[in-house]
């Protein structure tokens, strides 16, 4: 009997521990997870690196919430799956691809409406001309409005990547000096803040009227007998890519070379201040330096997921505009040649006169975005050894 109630109680025992098992696991998960976690989110609030999301456009904002993303978390980040940016792209792209596409079909309609009635005059007379500029016109009047909006749509977006580095840079060069590179962070602040300066009001000021004159002269040059600018339109654009590539050149050559130089640099004065605390403090001099070296490698983690976010919010911002770019760029070259294989060769270099300027403006559109991410990736990859 005494055997018995002893075997009751061992089992009710045991029933009791299993029940409170899953809790007790529970609290322990936490108390071994949480303060990680709560210790990466109070050093992105202490550094304002939480309100870097909001500061994004609308339209940025709700591509990085459809992947996940909300916050330069690097738990958030992790989760980013190749499959949900095609996905993104892919929704962009959509959305993006129905002006290109009923404008195109509505330019193929005039080009084979003018195609037949073009039919109707005899030779090239003086009738035929005026038909071909009254189309000219008319397409103008087509394209204009909505290819005017997509230029101003690009330098509003590269003003609104230059408006969010002005905020994201110093916080990036404070935890990059935090962690240790202090000639990085500084040489890289600089740099990048000159570019976003030097952008901002090239946009502001320049982009947009370089743009209109431009394609103004393609637009002269197509309905024109006695002008001809393509020429110079494409001298131009030659001009301007390979200045724009000499430039990208020099800027990442130099910022590397910086950053190279003050990675040195970090990297012995770490050195040295580690060796005089491990030799002059007595006792806990060597647990005093690596007690440092994990709250610099702490630092690096969020400076990582910040660099890391800031790279994605600025590729976010410019990507549907530069696609967009390219799908007005695409729907006129095959309507211009469409217009060549119907006889109307004014028309299609109208057509392809538009196109080179719109490709003028995605040129530095990805020369901006270019410099903007190797910046922030050379600044990644520098650490000082500590």
């Amino acid at each position: 009997m005494m055997k018995r109630k002893r075997i009751l109680k061992a089992l009710g025992l045991a029933l009791a521990l299993l029940c409170l098992f899953p809790f007790i696991f529970s609290a322990s998960a936490e108390e071994t997870e949480d303060p990680i976690s709560r210790e990466m989110e109070e050093q992105l609030e202490a550094s304002g690196a939480n309100g870097l999301y909001d500061l994004l456009p609308e339209q940025t904002q709700e591509i990085l919430k459809d992947m996940g993303v909300t916050m330069p978390d690097i738990n958030q980040l992790n989760q980013i799956s190749p499959l949900g940016v095609f996905q993104s792209l892919a929704d962009v792209i959509g959305g993006m691809a129905v002006n290109p596409l009923r404008v195109g079909v509505l330019i193929a309609g005039i080009l084979f409406l003018s195609a037949m009635l073009g039919s109707l005059f005899d030779g090239g007379g003086r009738q035929r001309e005026i038909f071909t500029l009254c189309i000219s016109a008319f397409l103008i009047v087509v394209l204009i409005p909505p290819v005017w909006n997509c230029l101003s749509a690009a330098c509003s977006a590269i003003v609104a990547v230059c408006d969010f580095s002005l905020v994201y840079v110093p916080i990036l060069t404070a935890l990059a000096a935090s962690s240790g590179s202090v000639s990085a962070s500084a040489a890289y602040n600089a740099m990048v803040l000159g570019l976003a300066q030097v952008m901002s009001q090239f946009s502001k000021r320049f982009l947009m009227p370089c743009a209109g004159i431009f394609i103004g002269l393609g637009v002269a040059g197509s309905v024109s007998k006695v002008f001809d600018f393509s020429q110079i339109t494409q001298a131009v654009r030659k001009a301007v890519t390979v200045c724009l590539a000499f430039c990208g050149t020099v800027f990442t050559a130099l910022i590397t070379t910086r950053g190279a130089v003050a990675h040195g640099v970090d990297t012995l004065a770490l050195k040295g201040a580690k060796f005089v605390v491990g030799s002059f403090v007595p006792v806990i001099g060597g647990s005093v330096s690596d007690a440092v070296g994990s709250i610099m490698s702490g630092l690096s983690v969020v400076k990582s997921s910040v660099g890391i976010f800031s790279i994605i919010a600025v590729a976010l911002i410019l990507a549907p505009i530069v696609i967009e770019l390219l799908l007005w760029m695409l729907c006129l070259h095959l309507c211009a040649g469409l217009a060549g294989a119907l006889g109307e060769d004014g028309t299609g270099k109208l057509l392809r006169g538009i196109a080179d300027g719109l490709s003028l403006i995605n040129t530095v559109l990805i020369f901006c975005l270019i410099l903007f991410i190797v910046s922030t990736a050379v600044i990644l990859t520098i650490r000082a050894e500590f």
